[in-house]
């Protein structure tokens, strides 16, 4: 394990006013939820940007939020630096409700897990949260009707298709399918649900998170560089977006 690449002390509040959010969401209510790594706190926003509240879990006890993810009854929040994931119940005002403790590389750990995903893998059955496993390289499957217990995890550290180094995302996309941001291997891989890896989409420098678009195959792609890239997930061509407006910087070739 890479430990110089992990967050090993906390920014202060102060210092932390001055940084942006590092992932939001969007809850039920219409409201966004956006979590700030430095500060540990979830804030409660308007579409038109007012504060509604500012949520601390379970008395400070969130430490660098790296994911969010939420259905009609919960949220679930990534804490990359304890190495679990909390749920939290909306209509409680966002009261604790389970969490998942294991911490290390074994079946039922992770390690500075970060971006995270919701999908229903069969009709009226409770999602399956997919968390990107980011020190133990793979993504994790868990059960959301029980205590946030792993159902199976998959990927391997390594450079070949299906195998994943520090990926940073996970994201839903339609027919079951998983988009995971295999960020130091400069590409996307799409798999199924139980993780049989399907394709690899390359020519993106270090992809942090991406949202798939129904309906068209189109991607989102945020990378560390602070870019935004559109690519369409057949083809074999994709664009750099401008952040600012979104017309076209210029067309990137993607490899397979």
């Amino acid at each position: 394990m890479d430990a110089a690449r992990r967050p090993t002390t906390a920014v202060g509040h102060a210092a932390a006013s001055q940084q942006p959010p590092s992932v939001c969401c969007l809850l039920p209510s219409g409201e966004i939820c956006v979590a700030q790594e430095p500060t540990h706190q979830l804030l409660i926003l308007t579409l038109s940007g007012e504060l509604r509240n500012v949520v601390d879990v379970e008395g400070s006890l969130l430490s660098f939020p790296t994911g969010l993810a939420c259905d009609a009854r919960f949220l679930y929040v990534t804490d990359g630096m304890r190495d679990r994931v909390h749920q939290l119940s909306i209509r409680d005002g966002f009261r604790p409700h389970a969490c998942s403790f294991r911490t290390g590389n074994g079946r039922d750990g992770m390690y500075y897990p970060h971006g995270s995903c919701l999908l229903s893998l069969q009709p009226g059955a409770p999602p399956t949260l997919f968390v990107a496993d980011w020190g133990n390289h793979r993504i994790v499957a868990l059960d959301t009707s029980s205590d946030l217990d792993v159902l199976y995890s998959f990927g391997q550290k390594g450079r070949g298709a299906g195998q994943l180094m520090y990926p940073r995302g996970v994201a839903a996309l339609p027919d079951s399918k998983l988009l995971v941001s295999d960020t130091d291997n400069n590409r996307l891989q799409i798999a199924s649900a139980d993780g049989t890896f399907l394709r690899c989409i390359g020519g993106l420098r270090q992809p942090y998170a991406a949202v798939g678009v129904p309906g068209n195959g189109l991607t989102f792609v945020a990378t560390m560089s602070g870019r935004l890239c559109m690519v369409a997930l057949e083809g074999s061509q994709g664009r750099l977006l401008n952040a600012v407006d979104g017309s076209t910087i210029e067309t990137m070739a993607i490899e397979e």
